[in-house]
């Protein structure tokens, strides 16, 4: 009879410690998952960083485009209104922008008031609907402070071919659309 008692308290100890251990597991895996978000994210505006971004693209045998994107007018919005209000720009422009893309493509802050968006397997005519649709959801933002305030965009688009598959390539020629648009006069969409 004492072995049997024994056998069944050494049974129940070794449940309760894998509950135990199961649960203190689970509790790293949700910590590391957190970490993990953390690490990845632009804490600002909730969107992927540029270094996520790049690795993604780098390991991608997927056909992709860049929309890369700047908050027109940004400095003079914080300048003038604060930076609590520039922040709230952010976050409402990343907020869109998440809005209008699909699950499959990326977000992601390149810095400041610049964003960077990867859509996979869109056409050439897709990528330039998404840059539409987006500036006219961000000229749709107002906020009422002290007078109202409206949001401007410009946006350059990068399309690649089969032929062109290096990303610091993509990156230039999307950054030199958006510089083409923002000369252009603003709130406007430059396909390279």
């Amino acid at each position: 009879m004492f072995y049997y008692i024994l056998l069944i308290t050494i049974i129940l100890l070794f449940i309760i410690h894998n509950c135990y251990l199961r649960q203190k597991l689970k509790y790293y895996k949700v910590k590391a998952e957190k970490t993990y978000q953390k690490a990845i994210r632009d804490g600002r505006t909730g969107a992927y960083n540029y270094e996520y971004l790049v690795s993604v693209l780098e390991k991608s045998n997927q056909q992709y485009s860049l929309l890369m994107l700047d908050i027109d007018d940004f400095k003079e919005i914080n300048d003038q209104y604060g930076h609590q209000i520039g922040d709230l720009v952010l976050k409402d422009v990343a907020r869109k922008a998440k809005e209008l893309i699909r699950k499959t493509d990326l977000l992601a802050r390149y810095g400041g008031d610049e964003f960077i968006i990867a859509l996979f397997n869109c056409s050439p005519k897709e990528v330039e609907l998404v840059a539409e649709k987006l500036k006219r959801s961000i000229n749709q933002i107002t906020y009422s402070y002290q007078q109202e305030l409206t949001c401007g965009v410009s946006i350059g688009c990068y399309s690649l071919d089969e032929n062109n598959s290096k990303i610091n390539d993509a990156l230039k020629r999307v950054d030199k659309a958006l510089y083409q648009a923002k000369r252009r006069g603003k709130n406007c969409i430059v396909n390279h």
